[in-house]
This record gives C-alpha cells, sequence and structure tokens, in this order.
C-alpha cells in the first residue's frame, strides 16, 4: 500500500487538479473573486450561516457537493478503463480493506476544496451552535468518499454490473459535468489548454475594475473608465485569436460536419458572451453607484459583440497578429466615442451583424497565414 498510494496520486489527483485547474479557477473567480476584499469573510460567514438556517440552500450546497463527487467519479472510473492503469490489477493482491482504503484517500483528496470549506465553516457552526448542521456538513463529504471507494474497488475487482456501470455512466455523463456538445468546444479548450492567459485576463480584468469601482468609488469618470475598460477587452481579444488558431488547426476536421453558419458561428459566439459573465456581475455588484442596470447589461452586450468582430477579422485574408492589433485599436478609438455616446446596445447589434457578415464571407475562403499553421 505504501508504493501504491504515491503512484495513484501521481497519475491519478495530480492529473485531475492538472486538467481541471480551468474549473477550479472559474469556482475561485465565482466564490471569492467578485467581492470585495474587505467584504470576502463577512460574505462567507453570512453565507454559512444561511445554509444554516435555509433548508434549500443548505440541500443546494449538500447538491453541489454531489456533482463534484461524481465528477471526480466519472474521471477515476476512465482510469480504472484505461490500459495506463494495468498497474492497478495489483491491487487485486491486496486485502479488501487495503483496496477500500487506497481509493478512499484517493477520492478524499480530490475533494479537499469541499472538505477544508466545511472544516471552516463548522467553526461558524459551533459559534452559533447549530450542531445538527455541523455534523451534516462534516460527514456527508466522507459518505460520498466512502461511497465511490466502494464503487471503484466493485470496478476494479469486475464485480460491478452491468446495469449499476450504466446506471452511473447515465448521471456522470450528464451534460452539467461533461459538456460534449461541439458549441463548447472552445470553452472547454479556454479552460484547459489556455487556463494561463485566460487566468493572467482575469487577473488584470478585475484589477481594472477593483481600481474602477472600489479604490476610486466616488472620483472615477466614465471617460476614464471607459478607456480603461478597453484594455479588459484587448486582453480578451488574445484568447479569441487562439480559439481560431485552435478551431482551424485541431479541430479543421469540424469544417466537413454538415452545420450551418449560423451554428458555426455559435460556436464562438457563446465563449465570447460567456467569457466577460464574471465582469459584469461584478459591475452589477460594485459599479451601480456609476451605471445603471440596464447600462451594465448594455455594456457587456456591447463587449462580448465586439469580441464576436475580432473572431470573425481573423477570418480576412493574410491576417496575423501584426494586422489584428492594428484592426483592434482602430475599433477600439471608434467604440470608446460610441460609449460615451451612450450608444451600447445600437453598437452592440451593429457590431454582432458586422461579425456575422464578415463570417459568413470568410468562412469557406479562409486560408491560414504563412508561419501559423
Amino acid at each position: 500500500m505504501s508504493t501504491l498510494l504515491p503512484i495513484l496520486r501521481k497519475v491519478l489527483q495530480f492529473q485531475f487538479y492538472k486538467q481541471h485547474a480551468g474549473f477550479f479557477f472559474l469556482a475561485f473567480m465565482l466564490l471569492f473573486g467578485l467581492i470585495d476584499a474587505s467584504q470576502i469573510v463577512g460574505y462567507h460567514v453570512s453565507l454559512m450561516r444561511g445554509m444554516a438556517s435555509t433548508p434549500w440552500l443548505c440541500g443546494l450546497a449538500l447538491l453541489g457537493w454531489t456533482l463534484y463527487s461524481l465528477k471526480i467519479n466519472f474521471f477515476t472510473r476512465q482510469l480504472l478503463r484505461s490500459e495506463g492503469s494495468m498497474f492497478l490489477l495489483n491491487l487485486q493482491a491486496c486485502s479488501p480493506a487495503t483496496r477500500w482504503w487506497i481509493f478512499w484517500v484517493s477520492h478524499v483528496e480530490m475533494m479537499l476544496p469541499v472538505i477544508v470549506y466545511t472544516w471552516v465553516a463548522s467553526v461558524v457552526f459551533v459559534a452559533d451552535k447549530t450542531y445538527g448542521i455541523l455534523i451534516l456538513f462534516l460527514l456527508y463529504p466522507f459518505v460520498l468518499c466512502t461511497i465511490s471507494a466502494y464503487l471503484y474497488v466493485r470496478q476494479l475487482m469486475g464485480v460491478l454490473e452491468e446495469k449499476e456501470l450504466g446506471f452511473i455512466d447515465r448521471i456522470s455523463r450528464l451534460k452539467i459535468f461533461q459538456l460534449r456538445s461541439y458549441y463548447f468546444v472552445l470553452l472547454k479548450q479556454m479552460l484547459h489548454e489556455r487556463k494561463l492567459a485566460l487566468f493572467i485576463a482575469k487577473v488584470g480584468s478585475f484589477g481594472i475594475l477593483y481600481i474602477a469601482f472600489t479604490l476610486n468609488e466616488t472620483n472615477f469618470e466614465k471617460g476614464e473608465f471607459f478607456i480603461l475598460y478597453h484594455i479588459i477587452i484587448s486582453a480578451h481579444a488574445v484568447i479569441i485569436y487562439y480559439m481560431v488558431q485552435f478551431l482551424e488547426n485541431k479541430l479543421a476536421g469540424l469544417r466537413q460536419w454538415p452545420l450551418h453558419y449560423w451554428q458555426r458561428f455559435t460556436i464562438a459566439a457563446i465563449p465570447c458572451f460567456i467569457l466577460l459573465l464574471p465582469e459584469m456581475v461584478y459591475m452589477i455588484l460594485h459599479g451601480q453607484h456609476m451605471f445603471t442596470l440596464p447600462e451594465i447589461g448594455g455594456i457587456y452586450f456591447f463587449s462580448a459583440a465586439q469580441l464576436c468582430v475580432f473572431f470573425s477579422l481573423l477570418y480576412l485574408p493574410r491576417m496575423n497578429m501584426d494586422r489584428y492589433l492594428v484592426y483592434l485599436f482602430t475599433i477600439f478609438a471608434f467604440s470608446i466615442f460610441m460609449m460615451l455616446l451612450k450608444m451600447y446596445w445600437l453598437y452592440g447589434v451593429v457590431e454582432l451583424l458586422l461579425a456575422i457578415t464578415i463570417y459568413r464571407l470568410r468562412f469557406e475562403r479562409f486560408e491560414q497565414p504563412e508561419g501559423e499553421k
């Protein structure tokens, strides 16, 4: 056991965290990045107390942990089915308790984000003397680990019945765990292969928003914000450039699929709109002293539509990074003027129509620039 557990940790736990780094980054941004630094502790304490006093909120937390455990379950069972896991057959020579313990420890280590959060929440529950919810939160993650370890052992020993495997597969393969649709292929690529670029873009974005809406809450002009906001868009425009390279190189076979143009365009439009969702949420939470809700919605729509334009521009002839940057800053100069006129929605619609038109005209005649193939 002392030998197999470190080996399993390298091929299972480390790989799980590595492959899902984008998922954890997104979860971190949703839980901590959208909240003012001075309010993070108070926000989470209120959230924990809400779980203790509100049944539906408690149930939502338990459901989230269950879905996360199923995600781990799906990843682990894929490993057990792969050829690279043949060394795990050595576990068949171990005692049943040893086999179960190794898989239980592995699942616990992959459940650590949930377990650590429940331990922190337990401090609040003890202070509030809500011992029932305390016991539930402390035990529930380990119950999930116990059930999962039991299923892993049964699959390893070849005694997991086909109907059991079928049921688990149907649950684990729900699209909430695996976005298999081609509509989300670029989103998955950003969260996995381009997670460092995405991380840098988001850190820069929230740094700018924090300066504009928190540090300079009372003395920051809209014109100054619009200039800084285009730095946020330009950071995401680099990610759009990587998206097209990935789409036309590694997914070139997608061109042979019988898809309509609007379906192909949607493959890029969905990530463009999802990319800027965290910024919109932050502006809603902290920027209403400067913008109304309709204005924030308009800024979000205009920005996402502009990313769609950048995507389509990359299909113009002889488009490389240098030309791309020239187009990018030319559009910025005009769009800042339109933002000052508060024509967010109108300009966003025009941008979206322009993006669709360029893509429709240039998709079939696209040629990868020399040096970037």
